[in-house]
């Protein structure tokens, strides 16, 4: 082949490769940029009473005797007209009225200087909230927390009562109460004597790790006067 032929086949061919290789090099470079991506954990924002709380300023506290509604939100800027709207709002879901002292409550702000607040929160019970929003257009509503139940189980033996074993076996002694209902009709718990023997599966109720109360009891047997004696959680009628 005369050279002046082959000379530009193997600048083009070079050529070739040159740019297949910048090509490939491109390739793997945002392959690994791709890869570090789906490596990095997937944001969660942080939620309470339903709310995104990461940009919020969380004031808690709990309501004092004979503190009301207006007399806490006053503390944080917010005008009573707006108190008095939200009040009249919250008629059909939560009388305002009715704030217990003990009860745990929350005031969400703006978290920059202003302080601005957002959102009110009062919790009714360990599982249910009533939730104040302040923001564009006030307004409320009800919300629950999150149950979980927990399976657990209980057993000993009695020596003066059954309240006291449940006691000393770290139990809820409110079992004594459910154990006495379910075995009602087959033992004497006047009558229950040293020596008798109980164990329990129970449903455990827990709200953000915190134990709430007791659920079901899912099988029981109970020892009395050397007799075992057992029940079993069902659904009737399927």
């Amino acid at each position: 082949m005369n050279r002046r032929l082959l000379e530009p086949i193997v600048l083009i061919f070079i050529t070739i490769l040159i740019i297949f290789f910048i090509d490939y090099r491109y390739r793997i470079s945002h392959m690994e940029d791709k890869s570090d991506l789906l490596s990095l954990p997937a944001y969660e924002p942080n939620m309470e009473y339903g709310i995104v709380v990461d940009s919020l300023k969380i004031y808690r506290d709990k309501i004092k005797r004979n503190q009301y509604l207006a007399e806490i939100l006053i503390k944080f800027g917010v005008d009573y007209s707006d108190i008095d709207l939200a009040a009249r709002r919250a008629k059909s879901v939560f009388d305002v009225r009715h704030i217990r002292s003990g009860k745990n409550y929350s005031v969400l702000c703006k978290n920059d200087s202003t302080e601005r607040v957002q959102y009110f929160v009062y919790e009714e019970s360990p599982i249910s909230y009533i939730v104040f929003d302040f923001r564009d257009s006030i307004h409320v509503h009800k919300g629950e927390k999150e149950v979980e139940t927990r399976v657990s189980q209980v057993k000993g033996s009695i020596s003066s009562s059954l309240w006291n074993a449940m006691v000393e076996a770290n139990a809820d002694p409110n079992l004594a109460n459910e154990l006495s209902e379910i075995f009602a009709w087959t033992v004497d718990f006047f009558g229950v004597q040293k020596g008798d023997e109980f164990n329990v599966i129970f449903e455990e109720l827990y709200v953000e790790d915190q134990k709430i109360g007791l659920g079901k009891v899912k099988a029981a047997k109970f020892k009395h006067y050397g007799n075992d004696h057992f029940a079993f959680y069902f659904i009737q009628d399927s």
